[in-house]
């Protein structure tokens, strides 16, 4: 796992409850795509040039595959990558949250709902 991207919030609920949300994001490096993707890219960089036709552009042809495959495969890793440990992460509102908390996990009623007074404050996630 490369990166843990964690939001935890404290709820105020009717009565004395409280809920504890959280919401957790773990993402990691995925085997297949990234051995797919850099397969596609090897075939073509480092296969394809040795089954160039001859002529006069044959070396010109072998360094564009190269060059084009590489930074293509590059590109790819670092947009990939990029995914898997945002640097930004979510920026939700309050009112969001008790959303996401009473349709996803059902511990949050309605009148918990509607005793909450909403405020200004934007909940922002924390990168760990």
């Amino acid at each position: 796992m490369v990166g843990n991207m964690r939001y935890e919030h404290w709820v105020e609920g009717a009565g004395s409850k409280q809920h504890h949300l959280t919401l957790v994001n773990k993402m990691g490096a995925a085997v297949v795509p990234v051995a797919v993707v850099t397969g596609f890219w090897a075939i073509i960089g480092i296969i394809l040039p040795f089954i160039v036709a001859k002529g006069p552009n044959k070396g010109v042809i072998q360094v564009v595959l190269v060059l084009t495959a590489s930074t293509c495969w590059l590109f790819w890793l670092l947009s990939y990558m990029h995914q898997m440990n945002p640097l930004i992460g979510p920026q939700l509102h309050n009112t969001t949250i008790l959303a996401l908390l009473y349709l996803w996990d059902g511990n949050i009623t309605l009148e918990d709902l509607q005793a909450y007074q909403p405020s200004d404050d934007y909940a922002h996630s924390a990168i760990e």
